[in-house]
């Protein structure tokens, strides 16, 4: 999962190209590589960008930290009923001040800048005006916590800086027993789902603040002493939000978690960038997993054959009844290739070395360079078991920093859960989780697309999630299709499965928050039984990919969407012949990670379509 932080107050849209601009209280000034202005409706462009940034990260303090843009760090958000409607009022004056823009006067980088900004600003006017998650999403507030902390750890590629992050840290912390009174505030009625997920996810966050944050502080004794003296205050105030979690919130969460056919076609479209129906998502998505279950059952039964060749127990069987015994008894009998809880880590490690290799000697792509500072590590507290693994790239500020693959904890509620938990990330998996997240997924892309020479600062932090999602489950099928693991058709049988995900992925998002309430109890039979039968997946991945599509809504539709989009466009590239299948990958790549539509339009005019 592509870690993406919270964007629900306002993503800045920015817009500030080959210029340079400081704000008075920045450290360092910004500058922006991209293309440069060439004319007077460039240059207001980029004006309005620079006041647009100034004003908006303001609003939205935490993720101005997580894009490395440093002036509000000391700041929480404000979510109370006058903070959100100062916001909403904000939005909409800017939506005024940028349709004065005149987009047919723009050059092509700028046209695309201000399409993008456009579309975000919609979707915030939606969110503050339509969604309003800030009286029933209990997680929003936990993550602005746990990424509001975590964001000032991470060192500055300047040491001289150290000491105001460490000064904005104390700050924030000093912030959490206001923040914390206006949650309870606020809080009224939010999903059970919701609740009791932060209920086992705040105490990392006093975790944080006990075990993780005074060790950065010492050597800087006046720093140190503020820290000391603000964090009884802040413990006491996670420490009285837990109770409140537990005792006063968790009784009256009877709200639900659905958004409802209207809402979520309104989510989707702003996720998505198209004009897609949910129906036709489910629809599109149900066909592609007919499809891959067809092609999984022609990889498993030499397999199947080879392995059990007194079996012919299938011959009386039919269409997925003979699907679900061939490809399932298969597939149970090669998850048994598994590490510990213990060793995964290091299998990561291993894994991605060797997958680093095979792209070397085939040429697939080109990788980074190797001094880029990219690192396995733990998933934070904070986070830890909303998804097996995330990629968390660089601040869109500072894209040399460090870039994460991180991976959560291994479930260790029974020996049972844990054994179908290391079934599912099996040995196989763990490739293609690899291959996902990292080689040459969501990190090389990334990488790419933020060092391009058009990528501007608008394109680095108004990423699109269908092109991310979309571009890492098409390379994956790339490599497969290029000669990854063709010794061992065990690793195509996994692939298949992974893209099983996709479909099924979009499928239970549409369905479960458009389906009336009805017994909710049926329905979760029906996505249980989607995944583990339809999809193969173990309890374990079932039970949490359950809670994950309750606890958000929209994202999930985004692989298979991208997928599409993104493979359509490489089809079509790799049929007009004018570039290798490399060429084509890297130049994907070279737009930003930009909605696939665009994409496709840019590579068009340049007659690569």
């Amino acid at each position: 999962m592509r870690r993406i932080t919270s964007a629900l107050i306002a993503q800045p849209l920015l817009g500030l190209f080959a210029l340079s601009f400081a704000c008075a209280s920045a450290r360092p000034p910004y500058h922006y590589a991209g293309p440069a202005p060439t004319n007077a409706e460039d240059r207001a462009m980029a004006q309005l960008s620079e006041r647009y940034l100034d004003i908006t990260l303001r609003l939205d303090p935490v993720r101005a930290s997580a894009l490395g843009y440093h002036k509000w760090d000391g700041r929480m958000p404000d979510y109370s009923v006058a903070g959100i409607q100062a916001a909403l009022r904000t939005v909409e004056g800017l939506e005024k001040e940028l349709a004065r823009v005149d987009a047919k006067k723009l050059s092509r980088p700028f046209a695309t800048d201000r399409a993008l900004m456009g579309e975000e600003l919609a979707r915030l006017r939606f969110v503050y005006g339509t969604l309003d998650p800030f009286t029933w999403d209990v997680q929003l507030y936990n993550e602005q916590i746990g990424a509001g902390l975590y964001y000032l750890t991470i060192p500055p590629a300047d040491p001289a800086e150290w000491p105001a992050r460490l000064e904005a840290l104390a700050a924030r912390v000093e912030a959490l027993p206001g923040f914390l009174a206006a949650a309870q505030a606020r809080l009224g009625h939010p999903p059970k789902a919701f609740t009791e997920f932060v209920v086992a996810q705040n105490p990392g966050n006093l975790k944080t603040l006990q075990d993780i944050l005074p060790p950065l502080f010492k050597g800087q004794p006046k720093l140190e002493a503020r820290l000391a003296k603000a964090r009884p205050a802040a413990e006491k105030a996670l420490t009285e939000f837990q109770a409140f979690l537990e005792g006063t919130l968790l009784p009256r969460s009877d709200g639900d978690w659905r958004l409802g056919s209207t809402r979520f076609a309104q989510k989707l479209a702003h996720t998505l960038g198209t004009d897609l129906s949910p129906q036709a998502v489910y629809e599109g998505a149900e066909r592609g997993l007919e499809q891959a279950r067809f092609q999984m059952y022609d990889v498993a039964l030499p397999l199947f054959q080879a392995a059990f060749p007194n079996d012919h127990s299938y011959l009386d069987m039919l269409g997925d009844e003979r699907i679900d015994y061939v490809v399932g008894k298969v597939i149970t009998e090669a998850s048994k290739r598994h590490g510990t809880a213990e060793s995964l880590f290091s299998d990561v490690t291993k894994k991605a070395e060797a997958i680093k290799t095979w792209l070397r000697t085939t040429d697939f792509i080109e990788l980074p360079p190797a001094t880029d500072p990219f690192v396995i590590e733990p998933t934070p507290a904070y986070l830890d078991g909303l998804a097996v693994a995330f990629y968390n790239p660089a601040p869109a500020f500072e894209p040399d920093l460090k870039k994460s693959y991180w991976i959560s904890t291994v479930p260790n509620k029974d020996p049972a859960d844990t054994e179908s938990f290391l079934e599912e990330y099996n040995d196989y998996i763990l490739d293609a989780l690899t291959i996902h997240e990292a080689f040459p997924g969501h990190y090389v892309q990334l990488y790419w697309s933020s060092h391009a020479t058009d990528a501007s600062i608008v394109k680095r932090v108004l990423e699109s999630g269908p092109m991310a999602e979309g571009w890492a489950m098409m390379v994956e099928r790339l490599m497969h299709e290029e000669g990854f693991g063709k010794d061992d058709p065990r690793q195509l049988l996994f692939h298949l499965k992974l893209r099983l995900r996709i479909f099924i992925n979009a499928m239970i998002d549409v369905r479960m928050h458009t389906t009336n309430a009805g017994d909710p109890d049926a329905l979760d039979a029906w996505a249980m039984e989607l995944m583990t039968k339809r999809g193969f997946q173990e309890e374990a991945e079932a039970s949490r990919k359950l809670r994950r599509a309750k606890l958000t809504s929209t994202q999930l539709c985004t692989y298979y969407v991208g997928y599409q989009e993104m493979l359509d466009i490489f089809r079509a590239a790799a049929a007009k012949g004018k570039l290798s299948p490399k060429e084509i990958r890297m130049k994907m790549m070279s737009y930003g990670t930009i909605p696939p539509r665009i994409i496709k339009e840019k590579m068009a005019e340049e007659g690569l379509l």
